[in-house]
Parts: structure tokens; C-alpha cells; sequence
């Protein structure tokens, strides 16, 4: 279900691929507060920046599209935002 949503969301706003920005951080900073880790949960909805990074790069692979992921301190690319198993990155 979440795949054919972020497929309608690309086909509707003409993306050429994902693009996660601050997972699972946004809604913590709105709060005067941050998420320092991958592993550290939102405070709102218990979710990590791992878990946000693992579902889109799931759906990422079932759509067949590229993926831009940044997350602080630095920018890191897909197979570096750490231990995503069981999904085969092309």
C-alpha cells in the first residue's frame, strides 16, 4: 500500500526518484528538539531515521528508482546509512 502511494506521489509531482531528507527528524525539530542517531525514535510517532531509510529503500527497490538520502552530520549515500539487510541494492 505505502509502495502504490509513493509510486502515485512520483507520477503526480513528476519525481525521478526518492529523496528522504531528515528521516524521522523533521517533526522532533518542530518540537525545539532533534534526533541525534539513526537508532534514536521521534518523539511523536516512535520511529527511527533507520526504519524511515529501510521502508523507502524497500520501496525504492520494487519501483526500480534511485535514492538521495542525507541525513546530519553529513550526507551519506544509501549503502552507507547503515546495515540495510535483506534488501539487494543495485
Amino acid at each position: 500500500m505505502l509502495a502504490a502511494y509513493v509510486a502515485w506521489m512520483m507520477r503526480t509531482h513528476k519525481a525521478y526518484g526518492i529523496k528522504c531528507v531528515k528521516s524521522g527528524r523533521v517533526e522532533n525539530w518542530g518540537w525545539g528538539k532533534n534526533v541525534s542517531s539513526l537508532d534514536e525514535p521521534n518523539i511523536h510517532f516512535g520511529i527511527t531515521p533507520r526504519e524511515v531509510i529501510h521502508g523507502l529503500a524497500e520501496i525504492n527497490e520494487m519501483l526500480g528508482m534511485p535514492i538521495h538520502c542525507t541525513f546530519m552530520p553529513t550526507i551519506w549515500g544509501i549503502r552507507d546509512a547503515g546495515k540495510l539487510q535483506g534488501i539487494p541494492l543495485k
